[in-house]
């Protein structure tokens, strides 16, 4: 036998009511109503005669009413403070472009935006190209299981000189967009980008480690080779991998 409490709060934070059960196996036998200060039976199955009987128990000793009175007080005075530091905390998004060269299309690539790790869920994501806005919508957002989310907005892009994409984000937690600039020869500052991606990384914005090529064994015959054409594919777009990496 054990005694389980809940708060429900509303949309807005505050308190919707207090719940408190004595529960049998897992089967409520008593709620608490607190507007009476009483135990009264919520199981009419074949427990009902004995949660009677332990309704008198509970309401002839002052001390189970105060134990109750006790937990919905605390639910009172916690729930502010948990919805302070869930509901309405604000975390600022990450963002990184990551492209990714079209085949046989060496002027045209894909550039995808990844943003993570930002709460509240609601977000918005554009592209930019020189400026003006190219691609804008809804998005996609799933949850990273610690209370952030993530989202990805791709873009076919042209690798013409004189071309600037952004992806820009907005959020809560900002007082402006957050912008990330893209071109062929790197970053918005023109320097080339360097994504943190260790061997085995699976990190969304990691390109992929190796591709296989069937009938080309590097050497006539007619086995197949492994090739670093992820770490390639980001090597021409401007990022810079250490040598352990490209083997």
């Amino acid at each position: 036998m054990h005694m389980a409490s809940s708060c429900p709060l509303a949309a807005n934070g505050s308190l919707g009511g207090f719940d408190l059960t004595v529960a049998f196996n897992k089967n409520p036998l008593l709620c608490y109503d607190p507007d009476s200060h009483r135990f009264i039976p919520c199981d009419w199955g074949l427990l009902h005669g004995i949660a009677t009987l332990l309704a008198d128990i509970l309401n002839d000793n002052v001390t189970w009413e105060q134990r109750a009175e006790a937990r919905r007080q605390a639910c009172s005075e916690l729930a502010a403070q948990f919805w302070a530091h869930t509901a309405l905390r604000r975390t600022p998004p990450q963002v990184r472009i990551v492209p990714v060269a079209v085949p046989n299309d060496p002027d045209t690539v894909r550039l995808v935006c990844h943003v993570w790790g930002f709460y509240p869920s609601a977000v918005t994501v554009q592209w930019l190209h020189n400026g003006i806005v190219v691609a804008s919508g809804d998005t996609t957002v799933l949850p990273n299981g610690d209370w952030t989310y993530r989202t990805q907005v791709a873009l076919r892009a042209s690798t013409a000189a004189g071309s600037t994409y952004t992806c820009s984000v907005w959020h809560a937690s900002l007082e402006q967009p957050l912008q990330k600039d893209w071109s062929e020869f790197g970053d918005g500052d023109g320097t080339p980008t360097t994504p943190q991606c260790p061997v085995g990384s699976l990190h969304p914005c990691c390109p992929r480690r190796s591709q296989f090529i069937p009938g080309d064994d590097g050497e006539g015959g007619s086995g197949g080779r492994g090739t670093d054409a992820g770490v390639g594919d980001a090597q021409r777009w401007g990022f810079q991998f250490p040598s352990s990496a490209a083997g």
